[in-house]
Order: structure tokens, then C-alpha cells, then sequence
């Protein structure tokens, strides 16, 4: 890379142009370097404002790749709803935890939820049945993100967090 600059003097009473021409790649790479570093600092800073929020609302993050089918989940979301964080919980998995009584209408308000026309967010109370037969109350919020895939809008995926309100319930 480099860089031209024209000058302007007088030479035995005559305006004359020199042209100067540097080599700025060093200058260049350093410049791009600086500029991704402060954006992973930025990156970094925004994400750990994120994981502080999660854990001083004791919400858990929550995300399902509806093209692939897989859910990642963070600790607190693990805790939650009563899965080893050894092994991320299936769609399905989750869905059986879900009290009987409360599976239809969650499953109706996620269905809303990932239709392009809809309101593409959930915000859900339910209960979940955990090992023991111990029940709890969580609170489920998530958006539903949209792209094309083969010429077609449809869901790609669902992002929310997920909170244990058993103690306002029973309240």
C-alpha cells in the first residue's frame, strides 16, 4: 500500500511539483489491527453485559437453530429447567417436561410464534414437571428471527430467556 503526495515549491524562482511516494502497509495492517481489536472489546464488553444481566435476574439464555434442530442453552438455562449441561436437552425433551396441562397451550403460542404473519415472540408461563415430580413455574421470552431459505420466508430461529418464577406464584 501505498501513499502520493504532491508538493509544491519554488526552485530557482520556478513553481515545481516533487511527488513523494511512501510505503504505509505497515502503517496500514497496524491501523486494521487496532480497529479489530477495539471491535472485540466492544464485542466482549456488549456480551459481558449480557451474562451479567442473565445472572443478576437469574434468567437463563436460551437458543434453538429451528433449521437444525439443535438448542444451546446457557448454565443458568440448564438449572432451570433440569438438564445436566453434559448434554444439551433435544426440542422434544424440553416439551415432555412440560406439565400436561400446560403443553398444548405452549405449544399453540410457540407455533404463533414461528409463522411469518404472526407475532413472531413467544412470552409464556408454564409449568414443567422436574425428575422427583417436583413442579416449577418458569417464564419463557423469546423472538423469532426470519430469513429466505430455498425462495421462502420461514423461522430460523428462537432466542429467548427462560426464568423460574415458582416463588411469585406461590406468593
Amino acid at each position: 500500500v501505498a501513499r502520493m503526495e504532491a508538493l509544491w515549491a519554488l526552485e530557482n524562482k520556478e513553481q515545481v511539483c516533487r511527488m513523494i511516494l511512501s510505503d504505509i502497509t505497515e502503517q496500514k495492517r497496524a491501523e486494521d489491527h487496532y480497529r479489530e481489536v477495539e471491535r472485540k472489546q466492544a464485542e466482549f464488553e456488549s456480551e459481558e453485559w449480557k451474562r451479567l444481566a442473565l445472572e443478576a435476574g437469574e434468567f437463563g439464555a436460551l437458543d434453538h437453530d429451528l433449521h437444525k434442530g439443535t438448542i444451546s442453552c446457557s448454565g443458568a438455562a440448564f438449572k432451570i429447567i433440569g438438564f445436566e449441561e453434559s448434554r444439551p436437552p433435544a426440542w422434544e425433551d424440553i416439551v415432555e417436561r412440560i406439565h400436561p396441562d400446560d403443553r398444548a397451550d405452549f405449544l399453540l403460542q410457540i407455533e404463533r410464534s414461528t409463522l411469518p404473519t404472526g407475532k413472531r415472540s413467544v412470552d409464556s408461563v408454564f409449568r414443567v414437571v422436574m425428575p422427583g415430580n417436583k413442579v416449577r413455574w418458569l417464564r419463557l421470552v423469546a423472538r423469532t428471527s426470519f430469513g429466505f431459505r430455498n425462495g421462502r420466508l420461514g423461522a430460523l430461529r428462537r432466542t429467548g430467556v427462560l426464568v423460574d418464577i415458582t416463588q411469585l406464584k406461590r406468593a
